[in-house]
């Protein structure tokens, strides 16, 4: 090999550790901004999380001070009250409308579930009621074979 030729050689090894340490720095640069992209995610998740507990903890209070003792269906919240609590949020607006529609259908499922409860008891009732008229009735033919049993039993002693 001769001078020239090492020359080149040097020059295109100079040209790729500077290729290398520009794309090396270019990483650093991309992962610095990913870095600070996903402190600032973190950071409104955490105020997200937040401000959705000092929510609950509102709709707590509101539905602990309402004058309307009539079960659960008082505890419905309506949208005039929930809208405003939501729209404080520092969310994009479809998660906005997912915590709203997460509400109404908590609301729709409590109001379900007092209505299954009610209709639970008044079979509960119902099946008990059923099994008291069966038992008197059960009782009162287990009476009358006795009583059968006890003719038959005198008539046949009688007769001997």
């Amino acid at each position: 090999m001769n001078n020239e030729q090492i020359k080149i050689l040097q020059q295109q090894l100079i040209q790729a550790e500077q290729e290398r340490d520009r794309a090396s720095a270019s990483a650093d640069n991309w992962h610095k901004l990913y870095e600070t992209e996903a402190q600032q995610r973190r950071k409104e998740a955490q105020l997200a999380q937040e401000k959705i507990a000092e929510l609950k903890a509102k709709i707590q209070e509101l539905q602990g001070h309402r004058t309307d003792d009539s079960g659960i269906a008082g505890e419905a919240i309506c949208d005039e009250a929930i809208a405003p609590l939501v729209e404080e949020l520092q969310i994009p607006a479809e998660l906005k409308q997912k915590v709203l529609n997460a509400l109404r259908e908590r609301d729709r499922l409590a109001l379900a579930l007092q209505a299954e409860k009610e209709q639970h008891a008044h079979t509960k009732q119902s099946l008990t009621s059923a099994l008291v008229d069966a038992i008197e009735q059960l009782n009162k033919n287990r009476v009358q074979k006795e009583a059968s049993s006890d003719r038959a039993a005198w008539r046949s002693h009688g007769n001997s």
